[in-house]
């Protein structure tokens, strides 16, 4: 599995990608199916299966405080691994 981070420096082609995007604050059952379904779309259409998580959640920029994960971002990584993401 390839981790980019957008604050650093991101590579100037990564080719076509089947995305899930959202804030992932944990990988439950709902998260999961939706990794498959990228996966299976990106074997489809011969893409790579990716996910853009979040690193800050996207409340809290407004919130007063951190918002609490579920998952922490090395436990989400190993379990996209597990999942057979890209």
């Amino acid at each position: 599995m390839q981790i980019i981070d957008y604050d650093q420096r991101v590579p100037a082609s990564l080719g076509p990608q089947s995305i899930a995007l959202g804030n992932f604050d944990g990988l439950h059952r709902g998260h999961q199916a939706l990794m498959h379904q990228a996966k299976a779309y990106a074997r489809v259409h011969h893409l790579s299966a990716s996910v853009l998580l979040f690193k800050q959640h996207s409340t809290e920029e407004q919130a007063q405080g951190h918002k609490r994960y579920l998952s922490s971002l090395e436990d989400k990584l190993q379990a996209l691994d597990q999942l057979g993401m890209d």
